[in-house]
């Protein structure tokens, strides 16, 4: 008899009405939950509920729980876990329903080598599909091992095939792969990916590329409508998970790692245990496996935590907007991004607002105007770049606020010139990062996305970084910091109710017609 929530004794009482008597309903329970409740299936059913590690519990309800029910989502997912948190357990569990789902599902197994794929996930798989009560409960679908099955081997499992519209489904139940094999040819309905890397093949640029362009191989064996989940562990700043995450090849990115606000999320974890585990570990190893961070400090622009505040001091500033335009709204293109920062008269910035977003120029504009007209800057800053014509735009926006509202907007553009004299991370890094370090930049906690792209920032990177830029623009606009390099001074300034498109423009500092002004 297994134990039946307040929740579910209305669906229990349904099911005995349904059979007949309370021991056919309670199956039929058993049998809906398995199908509905992954973490039912596997601490119930499976038995995970009982493994003990060190004398204690595996399992932890909350978390564990929040692990079966982003795997069960109808989703493509990556989800990142520290190590020890029994993430390829899960994902074993996983299979096992998926099966029970539909017998006819063709599902592939991945992970870093043959040998393991076959000892870990599909002996374990196999073990499971052998659990008395789980054959008990779907004897349709879980036959006897050794009735026999279809295919039993190391690397293939198939119990039996449906028969569907008078064809048998062709392929295994559940086929694994190493990384590096071939499997070309294949075809899936499901693809979980397990651990595709570890700290072996992140040593080098070529390792990396190499198991890239395996999992770019292993894209087209999914079927059209098919669902495709990732679990794993960071190993490296620019490994595989990075390159999805940036490249946005998931539905939905998952990170857990081994602490959030200092507490562990999983109750089977303690000091002591995590002291003990980590014995001799280098300190990088730490921060990425059970951290996932995986950035070396020493190559940090930002090492984290970054300077935050929640409230503004109550003392005169000034605010200024810098704006970092994409160059075009395709999805492999930088986003457009919006800072806005209040400055005091001692020097401080306070990072207020961040705003990003693939927008058109006109969205961008309207943007732009709006926040002018709600926070009256003392400047806008724009790298306008090869996006000149937002110049016009925000020209023609203005000119629709005023008529709308029926008032001028005093508004000042100052355009930020970027040479290629000097590389993105040192124009970071001698502006912002140089600033930060001096603790003189405040961000609003409410800027978390900011703060993602400054804790990853580094001379190597190439992911978005958007954000940063632009905040890096703020320091070549304030009048009061030195790095004039970028912008031309501006004297006197002061609010201006018109637009000067000509100053935007460019100036001819030489050229041929130079020779004949005396």
């Amino acid at each position: 008899m297994t134990y039946i929530s307040v929740a579910d004794e209305a669906k229990f009482h349904e099911f005995v009405e349904q059979a007949g008597d309370e021991e056919k309903g309670l199956e039929l329970l058993m049998r809906w939950k398995c199908l509905t409740d992954l973490y039912y299936l596997g601490s119930e059913i499976l038995g995970m509920g009982k493994a003990k590690r060190m004398g204690d519990a595996l399992l932890d309800p909350k978390f564990h729980g929040w692990l079966a029910e982003t795997l069960s989502r109808d989703e493509h997912a990556l989800i990142q876990l520290a190590r020890g948190h029994l993430k390829t357990a899960w994902l074993c569990v996983y299979a096992v329903q998926l099966l029970l789902r539909n017998p006819n599902e063709r599902v592939h197994i991945y992970s870093i080598t043959q040998d393991f794929v076959e000892t870990t996930h599909l002996v374990t798989i196999k073990q499971h599909l052998e659990t008395p009560l789980l054959n008990k409960i779907f004897p349709d679908i879980v036959t006897p091992r050794d009735s026999p099955w279809e295919v039993d081997v190391k690397n293939r499992l198939l119990m039996r095939r449906e028969k569907v519209q008078g064809e048998i489904v062709m392929g295994d139940q559940i086929q694994v792969y190493g990384v590096g094999n071939t499997i070309t040819g294949k075809r899936a309905t499901v693809q979980l990916f397990d651990d595709l890397i570890d700290k072996d093949t992140v040593r080098t640029i070529a390792q990396m590329e190499k198991t890239r362009q395996w999992f770019s191989g292993a894209m087209p064996i999914l079927e059209p409508g098919g669902i495709r989940k990732m679990i794993g562990t960071p190993y490296h700043y620019n490994d595989l998970y990075h390159v999805i995450e940036e490249d946005e090849i998931f539905d939905k990115v998952y990170k857990r790692p081994m602490k959030v606000g200092g507490k562990f999320v999983c109750k089977w974890w303690t000091e002591k245990k995590f002291k003990h585990v980590t014995r001799g570990m280098l300190p990088y190893d730490i921060k990425s496996q059970y951290f996932l961070d995986p950035m070396p400090v020493e190559d940090m622009a930002f090492p984290p935590p970054q300077p935050t505040y929640k409230v503004l001091p109550d003392e005169e500033v000034t605010r200024y907007i810098a704006c970092d335009p994409a160059a075009t709204q395709q999805k492999y293109s930088d986003e457009t991004a919006i800072i806005v920062a209040a400055v005091t008269g001692k020097g401080e910035v306070y990072i207020e607002r961040e705003y990003h977003g693939k927008w058109a120029g006109n969205e961008t504009a309207k943007r732009l105007i709006g926040l002018a007209a709600q926070i009256k800057p003392r400047k806008v800053g724009i790298e306008f770049g090869l996006q000149e014509h937002l110049k016009y735009i925000i020209d023609s926006e203005k000119s629709n606020w005023e008529e709308v509202n029926k008032r001028t907007l005093p508004i000042y553009i100052e355009p930020i010139r970027v040479t290629n004299r000097q590389s993105k991370f040192d124009r970071v890094n001698w502006t912002l990062g140089a600033f930060v370090k001096e603790g003189k930049v405040h961000i609003h906690e409410s800027c978390v996305d900011l703060m993602a792209q400054m804790d990853r920032f580094n001379k190597n990177y190439n992911g978005k970084d958007d954000l940063v830029d632009a905040a890096a623009m703020i320091f070549q606009m304030v009048e009061i910091f030195s790095y004039r390099t970028y912008t031309k001074e501006v004297p006197e300034w002061r609010a201006r109710d018109y637009f000067m498109i000509e100053d935007m423009a460019p100036k001819s500092e030489g050229g041929w017609e130079r020779r004949f002004i005396s």
